[in-house]
């Protein structure tokens, strides 16, 4: 979706036993201009996940929060982890 105008930038179909992670390729695949984010539930942390937002939009984040048993990756010190741009809560007032 782009989140200046609400329109549906890239959307895809799937039954019951398709990955939905497995579809982010093919739906970045649809989108002619840049991405500054990629945000989804827990089963999109995934290294193949990160790695195909960082393939096709290198400066993009990827939004999602951890798996309940996530661990470190060995490559979890890359440019394109989260874990290395993380969102720093804000500063109590």
């Amino acid at each position: 979706m782009d989140a200046g105008t609400g329109r549906i930038v890239a959307a895809t179909l799937t039954d019951h036993g398709v990955d939905d992670a497995s579809q982010v390729g093919p739906l970045l695949d649809q989108i002619a201009g840049p991405v500054a984010s990629v945000t989804g539930d827990g089963a999109y942390d995934r290294t193949g996940v990160y790695a195909s937002v960082h393939e096709r939009h290198p400066e993009a984040l990827v939004v999602a929060p951890p798996r309940r048993d996530a661990v470190l990756s060995d490559t979890a010190e890359t440019i394109w982890c989260m874990e290395t741009r993380a969102v720093k809560p804000a500063s109590p007032a």
